[in-house]
């Protein structure tokens, strides 16, 4: 049997990823008030990775560097030969950016890619994402009709910490306000009188109104709070920032499965894989708890929310709908990425995913890094060790149990504080 006949004439792999995703709201990670159902769909079409963690949380946008195969250690010093579009052009394998981040904000320029900027001047996700969604289906068009095999990175700053979403997305969410839902009782309680004199279109259409009203008032005052610094908020505050973010996903949301819709028929025809993912999580408060830990700097900005990244791939001849549940990190990406396009590479942070779905043991990381500034962790699937030197700080946490790391064990835990410190200098060394 002639294996090359099954093989596509040429490749291109998608990877689209975002500076933040909140992935607590996403339903297909198991939330309840996120309503993402575009992105659920296209996780029963491949794996979503579980463990995924950020390695890089820093100020500046030298994040990007994983793109030549180096975690945050040993980014910045990675020679040229080392990147991924070198790489790729020895291989005839051209490599493309789409983004909406403009050239000036990147302080590590992406070397060696061929470049599409976008200036997003709505405030709609709907249309700045289908901007950016238009003009990557435009790089993908031409590619397909030069049957030219190529990575296309997508690249966007759509998702802010606190985003204004669309009222046609906000609307789904009006209920899950307490005081929202409390305006429904009141004014039934206040137009039963009228109730017969008025069809019921016009009433909710008054209802409506009100709760939109009362919404954007909470939404003023949650924003004006946060901006103050207020030290305690109330529970409707947090709520309304968690509404907020799951309306703002719904919108994303929606521009993604129109997207996903115009890759389908690569992707089932085995010339396209797809990658989706982000740079960094997003902090969403849902407590006075929460809120008093990064107060006191217990944490700093490495909470599991920050650090904690959704990853989905899709390529036909994964199990669809699978899971995997070991640590995966930025890093990986490149790998998998260079391992689908079968051109041949050698990165020493990086890991091929297609590898480790198929079982290799030896694709797995026994630990990972991430580092924020001073604060840096190191992580293995049951402990997570986070310090800052000048603060001389320790913090050792059980995982998963404590998944919001609450309950600092290092004093009840010595010689494994030890052990993962230890690891800090193994990590910079290898």
């Amino acid at each position: 049997m002639d294996l090359s006949a099954e093989q596509p004439e040429f490749r291109i792999a998608v990877v689209l990823s975002f500076q933040q995703l909140p992935l607590k709201l996403l339903s297909a990670y198991g939330s309840e008030l996120g309503q993402t159902p575009h992105f659920d769909r296209m996780a029963t079409h491949g794996v979503l990775f579980d463990q995924h963690f950020a390695d890089d949380l820093g100020e500046t946008r030298t994040r990007h560097a994983w793109w030549d195969g180096m975690t945050a250690t040993r980014a910045e010093s990675s020679p040229a030969s080392a990147r991924l579009p070198t790489i790729c052009s020895k291989s005839d394998v051209q490599c493309h950016l789409v983004s909406d981040c403009q050239p000036a904000d990147w302080d590590v320029a992406p070397q060696g890619w061929k470049t599409t900027y976008l200036e997003n001047q709505t405030d709609s996700a709907t249309e700045g994402l289908g901007q950016l969604f238009d003009a990557a289906l435009t790089t993908i068009d031409q590619l397909r009709q030069d049957r030219q095999s190529a990575v296309v990175w997508i690249h966007s700053e759509e998702m802010p910490s606190l985003p204004i979403p669309s009222m046609e997305f906000l609307e789904l969410y009006l209920n899950e306000l307490p005081q929202l839902a409390e305006v429904e009782e009141e004014f039934a309680e206040t137009n039963a009188e009228e109730q017969n004199a008025r069809d019921d279109e016009g009433d909710q259409a008054d209802l409506l109104a009100e709760q939109i009203t009362l919404a954007f008032g909470l939404i003023e005052e949650t924003l004006s709070l946060l901006s103050e610094g207020v030290a305690e908020l109330e529970a409707i505050h947090f709520k309304t920032i968690n509404v907020l973010a799951a309306a703002r996903l719904s919108e994303w949301d929606h521009a993604l499965g129109q997207f996903y819709e115009q890759l389908t028929d690569d992707l089932d025809a085995g010339r396209m894989m797809f990658l989706l993912t982000s740079d960094g999580g997003l902090s969403l408060f849902e407590s006075q708890v929460t809120q008093q830990l990064e107060r006191q700097h217990q944490v700093g900005p490495l909470q599991e929310e920050s650090v904690h990244l959704p990853l989905l791939m899709i390529q036909k001849r994964l199990t669809l709908g699978e899971r995997v549940r070991a640590l995966t990190h930025p890093a990986d990406l490149p790998a998998t990425v260079l391992d689908w396009l079968q051109v041949d590479h050698e990165f020493p942070d990086g890991r091929s995913l297609l590898s480790l779905v198929k079982g290799d043991a030896a694709e797995l990381h026994k630990f990972l890094v991430c580092r924020a500034g001073e604060w840096e962790s190191i992580r293995e699937q049951k402990w997570l060790l986070i310090r800052n030197r000048a603060l001389g700080l320790e913090k050792l946490y059980f995982k998963p149990e404590d998944r919001w790391q609450v309950l600092d064990v290092c004093s009840q835990h010595i010689d494994e504080t030890d052990r993962l410190l230890a690891l800090f200098s193994q990590s910079a060394d290898e």
